[in-house]
């Protein structure tokens, strides 16, 4: 199976640190994922099958070691298509470091002003890697050691939080305070782009 990102899309990852593929998994796949994962957050004994939880209330969890929980999450894991593409972005063979997955919806109670505010200060942005450590250049297109793929299994809009990423920011050299508090001040909101599907 051969897979690859088109010019554009490969372009859009050197420029921005990331990059939206549609419908990579089959209906059945995300299905499939989805009953393991709702499985696994009800499962009380979860931490005896490796997987670790962090939950926040009723609202949000944070599961990982997931691909010794269920073959759904091994075989997203080794995806042939989306490992095809990491390693088309790393340049090479590719390892998995890490499995994680997020079961997140909005708090009942959040109100109007709380959820505005949260839209143009986004919280938890972190660096995997920085320009200076794991990226390098080679016939013109940049590549990084650490590359994650994210996977929603359902719809997110402008309303239900979800991923946001500063474009840019994997390539420039600067502190990661001083690249989110300039993204975050940024009078036209251009600087922090939400990912929706």
């Amino acid at each position: 199976m051969s897979v690859s990102l088109t010019p554009s899309q490969r372009f859009h990852f050197d420029a921005y640190g990331y990059v939206l593929l549609k419908n990579i998994l089959s209906a059945s796949e995300v299905n499939q994922l989805k009953d393991a994962l709702y499985r696994m957050k009800a499962d009380p004994n979860r931490d005896q099958k490796r997987v670790y939880a962090h939950p926040q209330g009723d609202h949000h969890i944070l599961m990982g070691n997931l691909v010794e929980y269920d073959p759904a999450l091994l075989a997203y894991a080794a995806h042939p298509k989306l490992v095809a593409l990491v390693e088309e972005v790393v340049g090479g063979s590719v390892r998995l470091e890490e499995s994680e997955a997020i079961i997140n919806c909005r708090k009942p109670d959040i109100d109007d002003q709380t959820l505005a505010s949260r839209q143009k200060h986004p919280t938890g942005f972190h660096r995997g890697a920085t320009p200076t450590w794991g990226c390098y250049e080679e016939e013109g297109k940049h590549h990084c050691l650490f590359v994650k793929t994210l996977a929603y299994l359902t719809d997110v809009g402008p309303d239900d939080g979800g991923t946001c990423v500063i474009p840019g920011s994997h390539r420039i050299r600067r502190k990661k305070e001083a690249v989110i508090n300039a993204a975050i001040d940024d009078p036209t909101e251009n600087l922090i782009h939400q990912i929706l599907r």
